[in-house]
């Protein structure tokens, strides 16, 4: 019995994870056409400033020691060996202009005689949808009978 409850209590709390993580949850509803509204995403244009750099080779030398032999024999030579220094040197800076998203692209339909919990009929209530959704939806005629609208939330 306690194996069980553990496993209802893991299901369940996995469950809480699923929509705690953004998955998003979807109802039901039906009534007759009203409407339809898509609303664009709005971005915003912002500045900032990008630091310009230019690479600089140079030839520099180096004095290296070379050693050969034993004792007495031993014999010290040094030579010059050049190389190339290669670094990046700041030359200025440049504005950048880049977008940010102030707002999601939304899509919602207009309902008329939803149901509600009292088991009243409402009128002119608007519901997003996904994009399939609202391009069935746009197909339809006014007053036409939806059986099943799949939405997110309630409202626009």
């Amino acid at each position: 019995m306690k194996a069980r409850s553990g496993m209802v209590a893991a299901v369940v709390a996995g469950g809480l994870a699923l929509t705690a993580c953004g998955v998003s949850t979807t109802y039901t509803t039906s009534g007759l056409q009203d409407d339809t509204k898509h609303i664009t995403a709005k971005y915003k244009t912002k500045t900032h400033q990008v630091t310009d750099y230019q690479r600089q080779c140079q030839t520099k030398w180096k004095t290296v020691t070379k050693s050969s032999g034993i004792g007495k024999n031993k014999r010290t030579s040094t030579e010059r060996q050049s190389y190339q220094d290669r670094k990046n040197i700041r030359i200025g800076s440049h504005p950048e202009q880049y977008k940010v998203k102030v707002r999601s692209e939304k899509f919602c339909v207009e309902l008329d005689r939803v149901k509600n919990d009292d088991d009243k009929y409402e009128n002119d209530v608007w519901f997003t949808v996904s994009r399939s959704v609202y391009l069935d939806a746009v197909k339809r005629n006014e007053g036409d009978k939806v059986k099943k609208l799949e939405y997110s939330t309630r409202g626009c």
